[in-house]
C-alpha cells in the first residue's frame, strides 16, 4: 500500500504507517469540527426562516412563539433577526405588546450585547415582576455594567418587588465583576436575611464573589455552611478561586481531598495550578487521568496547551494542540508562548504562519508571545519583520505589545531600536520600564540602566508618559 501510494506522488516521500494515521486523525478531527459548526449553522438557519414565515408571510400565530423565536435569537446571538420581531410584535399588537413579549425582547437584546434596546425596552413595562427585573439584571451584569446591575436592585427593592433565587445569582454575578468588598458583603447580607445562603446554587456563587474578591476567608465561611459537601459545583467553585488567584498549593491540596468525582470544570483550574506550579510530572497524571475517565475535550485540552509550555515541554503542548478539533486564538497563543519560553523563534514563526493560514486572527498577545522567543542577533530580521506587522495591524499602542518590543529588541542586542521604541511609546508602565531597564543591563549598560530607572522614580507621574507629555524639567 505504501508503495502504491508513493508512486501516486509526483515527488515521491517515504510514507510511514503513523504518517498515514496522522492524516486520519487530522481528517477526523475537520470532520468533528465541520459537524458541529454546521449543526449550529442548521439551529441558526431554521431560526432565520422562522422569523422569515413570522414576518414576511404574516402568518398569524400567538405570543408563545414570539418569545420562544426571541429567546432562540438571543441564544444564537441573531440580532437582526430578533430586530425584525420586534417591529412586527409592535406592528402586530399595536403599540400594546403583553408582558411575556417585552420580557423575551430584554433577554434577547441583552444576549446579543446590546444594552441600550435591552434598557428601552424595559423602561416601556408598566408592571414589572420579578422574572422583568431579573430578566434586566442579567442583562446588565453579563453586558459588563456591574454598577447599573446594583442600581436597578436597588430600583427593584424601592418598588417592593421580591427578588428570588435567580436574581440574586445575578446580583452576586454582578458583584463578582465589581470586586468592591463592601458591595459584596451587603449583598451576602440581604441573601442570609432573605434565607437564600441554604440555596446550594446562591452558595455557589457568594464562593465564586469572594474568591474573585480574593476573600478566601468568607470563601471557605460560606463553603463549609453548604449541606451538601457531595456537590461538584461547590467544590469547583472553591478550587477555582485558589487556582485564579495563583494560589496553585491550596488549589491542588482542596482537589487531593475532594469527596466526590472530578469532572471537566474540576481538571481546568487543576490543570492550571500544575502549570502555575511548573509540575511536569503531575500534569502529566492529571492528563492520563483526564484521559482515562473520558473527559478529554477542547477546552481542557487547551489548558493542556498551557500547562506543558509553562512546564518547559513544548513538544507535549504540540501533541496536544494537534489533537484538538476547535482552536481559538488563546490556544495559538499557548503554544507559541510554549516555544517562545524555550526561545525557539523559528517555530514561533512557523506557528504563526500556520494560524495565518487557518484563518485565526492573531491579536495583540499573539505578538507578546511571540516576541519573547527572540534572543539572539541572528533571530533579529524576523523580530523586526514582526515589528512591522505590528505596526500594520495597529497593535503598536498597546503598553504589553510595546513592552515586548523593547525586551525583543534588547535581548538581541539591538538596544538602541529598544529605545527608540522605548521613546516611541505613548503610555508606559512598570512593565515597560523593567524591560528597558532590562536591555541596558543585559548588554552591561549601567549607567543607562540607572538613567531610566531614576526617570521611573520621577514624581507626578512624569516618566509615565511618552515624549507628547513633557516633564517640568524639559520644557
Amino acid at each position: 500500500m505504501l508503495a502504491i501510494l508513493n508512486r501516486r506522488r509526483s515527488n515521491p516521500v517515504k510514507l510511514t504507517f503513523s504518517k498515514i494515521w496522522e492524516v486520519v486523525l487530522v481528517s477526523r478531527r475537520d470532520y468533528k469540527f465541520l459537524s458541529e459548526q454546521g449543526r449550529i449553522e442548521a439551529e441558526k438557519g431554521k431560526v432565520r426562516d422562522q422569523v422569515d414565515r413570522l414576518v414576511q408571510a404574516g402568518v398569524d400565530e400567538g405570543a408563545q412563539t414570539y418569545a420562544h423565536l426571541l429567546l432562540k435569537c438571543g441564544d444564537y446571538k441573531l440580532l437582526a433577526e430578533g430586530e425584525r420581531l420586534h417591529a412586527t410584535i409592535y406592528e402586530r399588537w399595536r403599540q400594546r405588546p403583553e408582558r411575556l413579549l417585552l420580557n423575551c425582547l430584554v433577554e434577547m437584546y441583552g444576549k446579543c450585547g446590546s444594552l441600550d434596546k435591552a434598557w428601552l425596552v424595559f423602561s416601556s413595562i408598566k408592571t414589572c415582576n420579578v422574572y422583568s427585573w431579573t430578566i434586566a439584571i442579567a442583562a446588565f451584569a453579563v453586558n459588563g455594567d456591574y454598577s447599573g446591575a446594583l442600581a436597578l436592585f436597588r430600583k427593584m427593592d424601592l418598588d417592593g418587588v421580591k427578588a428570588n433565587f435567580v436574581t440574586y445569582v445575578n446580583v452576586i454575578s454582578a458583584c463578582s465583576g465589581l470586586l468592591d468588598p463592601r458591595e459584596c458583603k451587603r449583598v451576602h447580607s440581604r441573601v442570609v436575611e432573605e434565607g437564600f445562603d441554604r440555596d446550594l446554587v446562591v452558595a455557589t456563587a457568594l464562593v465564586t464573589m469572594y474568591g474573585k474578591c480574593a476573600d478566601f476567608g468568607a470563601a471557605r465561611m460560606v463553603f463549609e455552611k453548604i449541606s451538601s459537601k457531595n456537590d461538584v459545583v461547590s467544590w469547583n467553585a472553591l478550587i477555582a478561586a485558589y487556582a485564579q488567584q495563583g494560589l496553585y498549593r491550596e488549589c491542588v491540596e482542596l482537589y487531593e481531598r475532594m469527596p466526590v468525582r472530578a469532572n471537566e470544570v474540576t481538571f481546568v483550574s487543576v490543570v492550571d495550578a500544575f502549570a502555575g506550579l511548573g509540575d511536569l510530572e503531575h500534569s502529566r497524571r492529571v492528563h492520563a487521568r483526564i484521559v482515562e475517565d473520558g473527559l478529554e475535550n477542547d477546552c481542557l485540552k487547551s489548558a493542556l496547551v498551557d500547562a506543558y509550555g509553562k512546564c518547559g515541554s513544548p513538544a507535549e503542548s504540540k501533541q496536544v494542540f494537534d489533537s484538538m478539533v476547535w482552536r481559538e486564538s488563546s490556544t495559538w497563543n499557548a503554544l507559541i508562548a510554549a516555544f517562545a519560553q524555550q526561545r525557539d523563534s523559528v517555530t514561533c514563526v512557523a506557528i504563526l504562519r500556520q494560524m495565518d493560514q487557518d484563518g485565526v486572527r492573531s491579536t495583540e498577545l499573539t505578538f507578546v508571545s511571540l516576541l519573547g522567543g527572540f534572543s539572539t542577533t541572528a533571530s533579529l530580521r524576523a523580530g523586526r519583520q514582526l515589528h512591522s506587522r505590528v505596526l500594520a495591524m495597529g497593535f503598536y499602542s498597546d503598553l504589553m505589545v510595546g513592552s515586548a518590543l523593547v525586551t525583543m529588541y534588547g535581548r538581541c542586542g539591538a538596544v538602541d531600536q529598544a529605545r527608540a521604541v522605548f521613546d516611541g511609546m505613548e503610555e508606559r508602565n512598570a512593565v515597560s520600564f523593567n524591560s528597558m531597564i532590562g536591555a541596558y543591563a543585559e548588554l552591561g549598560l549601567a549607567r543607562q540602566a540607572l538613567e531610566v530607572l531614576w526617570a521611573m522614580d520621577q514624581p507626578c507621574g512624569v516618566a509615565w508618559r511618552g515624549p507628547r507629555q513633557l516633564s517640568v524639567h524639559e520644557r
